[in-house]
């Protein structure tokens, strides 16, 4: 499965380092999600321009935003690790490790 996700530049060396690992943060708590998580995108179409240029800059400033394509195994979302929410989204209550994690640039998307 691959997925995206959006973080500040300055997480990138610990997350090539370390993973993503789950938590709670700022946007997480905005939107009143309180189980420590990483958040990803599905797709890299029109409403991910929107979001990334939208509601996203409010924790991370658009010049700031790293974008992350992260490649899961399948059997990764085995026992509850993955949710797919809404037609967007996936959440995830595991730590996700640097070997699937990969930088990409962020898409050129038309209107």
């Amino acid at each position: 499965m691959v997925l995206y996700h959006v973080t500040h530049k300055s997480n990138v060396s610990s997350i090539l380092k370390e993973g993503l690992i789950p938590m709670t943060g700022y946007l997480a708590d905005a939107g009143w999600e309180f189980r420590d998580a990483v958040y990803f995108f599905k797709e890299l179409d029109e409403g991910f321009q929107k979001d990334i240029n939208g509601w996203m800059t409010i924790a991370y400033p658009r010049d700031q935003q790293v974008l992350l394509k992260v490649t899961l195994p399948d059997e990764f979302g085995a026992y509850g690790g993955l949710k797919e929410r809404w037609d967007w989204e996936v959440v995830c209550y595991k730590k996700v490790p640097p070997s699937c994690i990969e930088i990409i640039p962020f898409p050129e998307i038309s209107a």
